[in-house]
């Protein structure tokens, strides 16, 4: 028998996606701009798609497309969380594959400076897309992130002590349990 299991203890308790999500969609009803129908047509114009579920690089359908800024990812490094509204929601599939030419123009597209005149054409229509969407929303007054207070973050480094420490006990209880076969 392996002597250790396949999965850890502690990797649901301590994933933060869920409930970032749901913080992150609680601020943008409140410290957001709301995201309205001129809104979408404007956006839909801008990547030149007939409605925000179709991939502007592809042409296929996509669910809720990709946050430009991750709800996640940047959290403990930059102190930030991506929006969950419409305006973080860049309409393609990014995470479908690495492959994907969004995924390696993605981190250029965050300096407003960088030089694409090297780049492909077609690199250089995704990335001046990417750009005119977030004039856009500058101009709206909207956000694509929540910076968050260092309070923010110690709540939650508190909250995965007592989550680990409740799936620790709850572990520990229910291994003193005998099978009933």
């Amino acid at each position: 028998m392996k002597t250790k299991c396949s999965l850890t203890l502690y990797t649901k308790v301590k994933d933060k996606r869920d409930l970032l999500c749901n913080i992150s969609h609680g601020w943008d009803i409140n410290y957001n701009i709301p995201f309205t129908e001129a809104d979408e047509e404007k956006k839909c114009e801008i990547f030149g798609i007939p409605n925000i579920k179709t991939d502007f690089i592809t042409g296929s359908l996509v669910q809720t497309g990709d946050h430009y800024y991750p709800i996640v990812a940047d959290l403990k490094k930059k102190h930030i969380i991506g929006s969950d509204s419409e305006w973080n929601r860049i309409p393609t599939s990014g995470s479908r594959s690495k492959e994907l030419k969004y995924n390696s123009l993605k981190p250029l597209s965050f300096d407003d400076n960088f030089d694409i005149s090297n780049l492909e054409e077609d690199e250089k229509l995704i990335i001046n897309k990417i750009r005119k969407w977030k004039e856009y929303i500058t101009s709206r007054g909207a956000k694509l992130s929540h910076k968050v207070p260092k309070e923010f973050i110690e709540r939650l480094d508190k909250r995965d002590e007592i989550m680990m420490k409740e799936q620790e006990d709850s572990f520990n209880e229910c291994l003193l349990i005998k099978p009933e076969d």
